[in-house]
This record gives structure tokens, C-alpha cells and sequence, in this order.
């Protein structure tokens, strides 16, 4: 145990504002020190009213109607993110920062970790925790060392051995157990989820790439970020920017993204990740005697999209977000029309996506498939009205598709049976 003497030259050490504060106190405000002392103190702790609780968040004044309290939880991962872990904490001072370390690339593990458990519904795994954590990030290494960065379109026909070959690469690098060690892409849900992430992680990676670019990046920069681009596939990548073709694209993903509610704080593992941090938030709240924001909002799903939708402004610590974010989804989960056809669709059964952000499915198959794994609450995790109804468009769809298949096979027995008749009839009066 550190003795006062201790605690109080570590907190000259490090906590000074200014270099002479610490030169009256006797101590050299230049000097460069370890992070961790005999105290077991940080470096990197925030002092005065900077400074944390034990639940990781800080404690600010409440602002306007929302409670703005400890918030905090830490930073997410993103797994289209190259440049390793989140960052790192600086120092609590206003004076000069120690420059950070250059973070270490994220790259596909050498080795092979065994995945005991899968979650059957999502196709995620959920045991070793700490091989499932890095699970999302692994899938975008993967994606950067097989595909180029000028690929386009994974899941067409022509790009099938591309599509083995990353799946072929995930089973080298993960050992599923079971039926899940299966290389097939449509009845391995590990595999069809995979190609999905995959495609996103594409997207992803073009995105990340283009932002650097208008940065007034080079190549150079962009190759130290993603060592796989080569110089060729940088110049027909800016070519490709330029085409008439690429510009109408971006312009229609730009006008569908404005569809969304609001920007999600999720990071690359979804609410899965998140929930850890929400809880110690959660804690932080009570132990500040702070009234928690988040429980007015009294379903868990509407109360969990709503919460990744916020964001914290650094200087005032304020709870802020879309405006639409809050109305249009309390709207939407209180809508008479949408309960009643929840209570008309919807099973008993409760399955929550882990790691997943809720979404709308491209094919009326899929949809209906999931129509008999959500249930009602989980329904209303979809972020807007138009979703909702496209996804129960769908669903209608495919019923009436299977009622035409269904009345062309009764018909054509029907037919048949009035020939076999009229055969018999004539054989018989012949």
C-alpha cells in the first residue's frame, strides 16, 4: 500500500496544469515518467473534474430534459478499422501530451482458434468469448487479403470462387465444430452470415479508401494504412471515382442512407458489445445519484436503439442525437396499425439477433423465414415505418406466390383426372 508521501508526489508527477506549478511544488515538469508507479497509479488518469468513477464513465451536470450523467462504456473496435485497438486515453492535462504509439495493424492471426459454440440464429460465434470478440474484426482482414479493393458485387454468380476461396480462408483460420464445419454457403448459417459481413466489410473498405483519398491522401498514405493496395489497383481505383457510372451510385447509397434513423454508436460487435459498457453506465449512473435517461423508455428494444443512437459531445458531456431518432420511433412502436399487424403475424417466440443490427432482407424467402423468428417486441427494432411495411410486403408476396403454385398444381390435377375419365370413358364405350 502506497503512503501518503507516495500518492501525493505521484499526483505532482503527473496532474500538474503547467510546467511551473510543478517546478514550485519541487518537481521537474519536464521530465518523462513511467505510466505505473509504487502507487499503482496511471499516467493517463484525469484529474480534478475530469476525473472517472469507478464505472469507467464521467459525471456531468444534467442538461436540459435529458439527464446527461456518467456516460462512457469506452470505445468500440471497428473491424473495417486497420489501425488496431480503439484509442487510447491521453493524459488529463492540458499541458503537453507524451505522443501516442503508432497502433499495430490489424491483420489476419497466424494461428487457428476453435469456436465451441455457435448461435444458431445469427451464425455468430458465442464460445471462447474472447475469440468471439475478435471474430468481426477477423472477417474484415480476411476480406482485405483475398478480394481487391476494386471488387465489385461478391454474391454474383461469376464471383463464386471468390466466394470460396474466403470461405475456404475463415475455416482456415476459425475450427468450427459439428455441422458448422461445413463449407457449404447456403446450409451453413456460419458461412452464409460470413459472406454477408463480408460484403459489408467490402463496402467498408472502399469507404475508408475514399475518405483518405479526399483528404488529399496519396498512395503512399493509403498503402501504409492497407498494405494489400498495390499501385495499380490505387490508380484504377481513383479512375474508377471519376466514371459517371460510380458518381450516380454513390449519389443513390447517399439518398437510401438518408432513409436511416439517426447513426448508431454500435462498433463492430453491435449491441452484443455495447451491452457491457450500457450496464457499467448503467452502474455509474446509480452510484452518481443521477436519474438514468434511458428508463423512461420502457421497451428494452425501442430503449436499446434509441440508446446507441445518442452521442456525447466531448467538451459538455450532452446526451445529443437526430431528432428523428426519438419521435419517429416512439411513433412507430406506438402505431395502432403496426401493433395490430404485429398481433396478426408475429409468434410467441422471442429471439434476439446478437451482434446484430436489426435490417431489411433483399428476398421474400428470407423474410418470411424471419417473420417466424421475431416476435412482436422484436419487431418494432426496425428503425422505420417504410422498413417495416416493405419487410410485411414481402412476406405477402411470397404467400400469394405459394397460394398461384399451390392453385396451378390442384388445376393440373384437376385436368388430369378429367382426361384419365374421359380415356376411361372411351376405352370402355369403344
Amino acid at each position: 500500500m502506497a503512503s501518503e508521501e507516495q500518492l501525493e508526489e505521484h499526483y505532482n508527477r503527473h496532474f500538474f496544469r503547467t510546467e511551473e506549478d510543478a517546478e514550485a511544488a519541487g518537481v521537474g515538469g519536464d521530465e518523462d515518467h513511467e505510466m505505473e508507479d509504487d502507487a499503482g497509479g496511471s499516467g493517463d488518469e484525469p484529474s480534478g473534474n475530469e476525473a472517472s468513477d469507478a464505472a469507467g464513465g464521467s459525471t456531468y451536470a444534467p442538461s436540459g430534459d435529458e439527464a446527461t450523467g456518467a456516460a462512457g462504456g469506452g470505445g468500440e473496435t471497428s473491424g473495417d478499422d486497420p489501425s488496431g485497438a480503439a484509442g487510447s486515453s491521453g493524459t488529463g492535462t492540458s499541458g503537453s501530451k507524451r505522443p501516442r504509439k503508432a497502433r499495430r495493424q490489424n491483420t489476419v492471426g497466424t494461428g487457428r482458434d476453435t469456436i465451441k459454440e455457435v448461435d444458431p440464429t445469427s451464425g455468430l460465434p458465442v464460445e471462447p468469448k474472447d475469440v468471439a470478440k475478435g471474430y468481426g474484426n477477423q472477417l474484415a482482414c480476411i476480406l482485405r487479403e483475398v478480394v481487391n479493393l476494386n471488387e465489385t458485387d461478391l454474391r454474383a454468380e461469376s464471383k463464386a470462387p471468390l466466394r470460396a476461396q474466403l470461405i475456404a480462408r475463415l475455416h482456415s483460420r476459425y475450427k468450427f465444430l459439428g455441422d458448422y464445419a461445413s463449407t457449404d454457403q447456403t446450409k451453413n448459417i456460419v458461412n452464409s452470415q460470413a459472406l454477408l459481413k463480408f460484403t459489408k466489410h467490402l463496402s467498408s473498405y472502399k469507404y475508408m479508401v475514399r475518405k483518405l483519398i479526399a483528404e488529399g491522401k496519396g498512395f503512399e498514405e493509403v498503402h501504409s494504412a492497407f498494405p494489400h493496395v498495390s499501385q495499380a489497383d490505387f490508380d484504377a481505383f481513383v479512375a474508377n471515382e471519376e466514371l459517371q457510372a460510380t458518381k450516380n451510385r454513390k449519389l443513390w447509397g447517399k439518398e437510401m442512407r438518408e432513409l436511416n434513423i439517426g447513426n448508431h454508436n454500435l462498433g463492430s460487435r453491435g449491441y452484443e458489445g455495447k451491452e457491457p459498457y450500457w450496464a457499467k453506465e448503467d452502474e455509474a449512473y446509480v452510484n452518481a445519484g443521477i436519474e438514468n435517461p434511458w428508463l423512461k423508455y420502457k421497451d428494452p428494444l425501442e430503449r436499446r436503439f434509441i440508446r446507441s443512437r445518442y452521442h456525447k459531445k466531448k467538451l459538455t458531456g450532452e446526451l445529443v442525437t437526430d431528432p428523428k431518432v426519438v419521435t419517429d420511433i416512439i411513433w412507430f412502436t406506438n402505431d395502432k396499425k403496426v401493433l395490430a399487424l404485429e398481433k396478426k403475424l408475429m409468434p410467441t417466440t422471442y429471439v434476439v439477433y446478437k451482434g446484430r443490427v436489426p435490417g431489411v432482407y433483399d428476398d421474400w424467402e428470407d423474410c418470411r423465414r424471419q417473420v417466424h423468428r421475431f416476435s412482436g417486441n422484436s419487431y418494432k427494432g426496425y428503425p422505420t415505418r417504410v422498413e417495416a411495411e416493405g419487410r410485411y410486403a414481402r412476406y405477402l408476396a411470397g404467400e400469394m406466390r405459394d397460394m398461384r403454385r399451390n392453385r396451378m398444381k390442384t388445376m393440373a390435377f384437376v385436368m388430369m383426372v378429367i382426361v384419365t375419365m374421359l380415356v376411361m370413358f372411351y376405352v370402355i364405350v369403344v
